[in-house]
């Protein structure tokens, strides 16, 4: 089962990903679709450790990550142009919270924003004070457009999201879920997939 709540979400290391050859690649011929469905998205790096979570960001350096997953997420939308009310991007929506510098982050992915966070609500800043950036290599997971991969219509837990009193999501099934990987496109410019910062970044989740 895929994860789907209505809180933040927290990725601890390489994630759907059973063929470690392929870890760091667009190879995904091994892997079934996968979603991600939260408030928000945190993803941790393997070396990740719970003992340096209160210390300065550098202190956590992580390791070279790979995530297979469909990601439907919150986001602290932009609410003016300028640099402290900016929400981040879409390469910003996944969140991190590590010393990255290059090291390299691979989503085979389709990135999705419906609706603002209700929970992880701090406003995005700078880079260099919680985390500075990876590499990202960001790729459409292929997955998604093989109907042979996807699962049965079956009944999933209902999860709802009224952010603002506003948009209503209703995920009724699994279907609908993987169904986001073929409707939605992930647009990453070369400066993004080199971790050139063009954006601000995410704030920690409270």
């Amino acid at each position: 089962m895929d994860p789907l709540h209505a809180q933040p979400l927290y990725v601890l290391g390489n994630y759907n990903c059973p063929n470690s050859g392929a870890l760091g690649t667009t190879d995904t011929s091994k892997t079934f679709p996968s979603s991600l469905v939260s408030d928000a998205l945190t993803i941790l790096s393997p070396s990740w450790n719970d003992s340096a979570s209160a210390a300065f960001y550098t202190a956590r350096v992580p390791t070279d990550t790979t995530v297979n997953a469909a990601i439907l997420t919150g986001v602290v939308s932009s609410t003016a142009p300028d640099n402290t009310h900016f929400s981040g991007g879409v390469h910003n929506l996944p969140r991190l919270l590590e010393s990255w510098n290059g090291t390299r982050l691979t989503m085979n992915t389709s990135i999705v924003n419906f609706f603002d966070s209700l929970k992880a609500t701090n406003q995005f800043i700078n880079p260099g004070t919680y985390y500075s950036a990876p590499s990202r290599q960001f790729s459409f997971d292929n997955n998604f457009t093989n109907s042979t991969k996807l699962p049965p219509e079956r009944l999933a837990s209902a999860c709802s999201f009224a952010p603002n009193g506003g948009f209503l999501l209703q995920i009724t099934s699994l279907m609908q879920v993987h169904r986001i990987g073929i409707i939605a496109a992930l647009f990453v410019t070369a400066g993004f997939a080199n971790g050139q910062e063009q954006a601000k970044e995410p704030a920690r989740p409270k």
